[in-house]
């Protein structure tokens, strides 16, 4: 029930947090269930002014303070999924407990809270170790402002499971001038090291930065790369600048992680882009039911590139139904994801193409383009499409239909669930 956030998300989630200041202010329902919370220190004594809040399997947050007994009352819609209720105060720490996601059987975990319980939960709040994030750049050591760094999950022993926090605002600080981010709140208990996600605006992470509880030192220093500049224009079927069309970028590359971005071109049909370096890439652009073809590059550091140039072309309906066998029922509102892989695969490339390797990783390098839409009442979805090789991600145990696009009008593709099944990815 509780999961780590795919990579693929990280970008969405750190843009989230900086322009909403995290999931609160979320609507509630009419009808509600009230669940009781105590929050204590570590040697009993009440914890006035904690934050408490309960997050929800469709990422719904609500919160409340506790008062001078540490005492308070969440407030939460009755038919709500309860995934994690957590208590935390700077200076004191922090404390959860995870939800079963039934009222069936704890999958192991003996500690999780059944669905349908009244309370009160109580917190144990058993200090913080402080430490500093310092975010830099990585060729000149300058400091990097206004980086926001998000630890990504907690790990206390005796809970169950770990504590993605990723989404939760009151978690992630921002550097200063001196690109330092000081954080107050992280458990001194805490079982295992804290990943960070780290954003900047003009560089990207190229490995994993974690906060470890029990090490000597205070400080992380977060070495940072700087992004590189890809430009180019799209052009109509006509030969026409084409203003106001997407282009979507997708990079894949030897270090941590992938990177995704997107811009528009301007009245020229001009686009630019930041990405990160030593990364292979597709790039495709679309414009209402007018698709290019997907454009394959390499990036590498300190290297800008420019010129390039992606023509439309009428797409191709790509459309279906995602049903429950064995009856056939519709499975609406369910998230799809298309991806679309390279018009060249990166092992094709020449040696003198490929990107450096100083580690010698054997991982396999492939940009995936990626779309997603979420089916309708009958269990239909749609998208626009241009020629490439594709597969679709869907629920349950559905099969991952594979197929090529050329030059079709249109292209139907349905799945097929099975009940009880699992999320399938290739």
């Amino acid at each position: 029930m509780v999961h780590r956030p795919q990579l693929s998300d990280v970008v969405a989630l750190l843009a989230v947090l900086t322009a909403c200041g995290g999931l609160f202010g979320a609507e509630t329902s009419a009808e509600l269930r009230e669940i009781p919370v105590h929050v204590v220190h570590e040697d009993g004594r009440p914890v006035a002014d904690a934050r408490v809040g309960v997050l929800t399997d469709d990422q719904r947050a609500f919160e409340v303070r506790t008062v001078a007994d540490g005492r308070s009352v969440l407030q939460v819609p009755r038919d709500a999924p309860l995934q994690t209720v957590w208590a935390m105060k700077p200076g004191m720490g922090v404390d959860y407990h995870h939800f079963r996601e039934g009222n069936g059987e704890a999958h192991g975990a003996d500690t999780w809270l059944p669905q349908d319980f009244e309370g009160p939960v109580k917190f144990h709040l058993s200090g913080v170790r402080e430490a500093t994030v310092k975010v830099v750049d990585e060729d000149t050591n300058e400091p990097l402002a206004e980086s926001v760094v998000v630890p990504w999950y907690l790990y206390k022993p005796g809970k169950g499971g770990e504590f993605n926090i990723s989404g939760l605002a009151e978690f992630a600080r921002t550097t200063d001038e001196r690109g330092i981010a000081v954080f107050d709140v992280l458990p001194a208990d805490n079982g295992a090291t804290i990943p960070l996600l780290i954003r900047s605006a003009h560089h990207v992470v190229h490995r994993i930065y974690a906060i470890d509880p029990h090490a000597a030192a205070d400080e992380v220093v977060a070495e940072l790369v700087r992004k590189v500049r890809v430009s180019g224009r799209v052009f109509a079927a006509d030969g026409s600048p084409t203003a106001g069309a997407s282009v979507l970028a997708a990079g894949d590359g030897y270090h941590y992680g992938y990177f995704r971005t997107a811009a528009k071109t301007g009245d020229d049909g001009k686009f630019e882009l930041e990405v990160s370096p030593d990364e292979y890439y597709s790039l495709v652009a679309e414009r209402d039911d007018a698709v290019s073809q997907v454009l394959n590059i390499v990036v590498r550091k300190g290297e800008p590139t420019t010129g390039l140039e992606l023509s439309l072309a009428r797409g191709t309906r790509l459309h279906g139904q995602v049903t429950l066998a064995p009856d056939n029922v519709p499975v609406a509102n369910f998230e799809l994801k298309l991806r679309q892989r390279p018009a060249v695969e990166y092992r094709e490339l020449g040696a003198e193409q490929q990107l450096p390797n100083p580690s010698e990783s054997r991982d396999y390098i492939q940009p995936l383009l990626e779309r997603a839409t979420r089916t309708d009442e009958a269990g239909r979805f749609e998208f626009v499409v241009g020629p490439g090789s594709y597969y679709l991600v869907g629920p349950f145990s559905a099969a991952v239909p594979r197929f090529t696009i050329t030059d079709e009008p249109e292209y139907e593709v349905n799945l097929v669930a099975r009940d009880g099944g699992e999320f399938t990815e290739p």
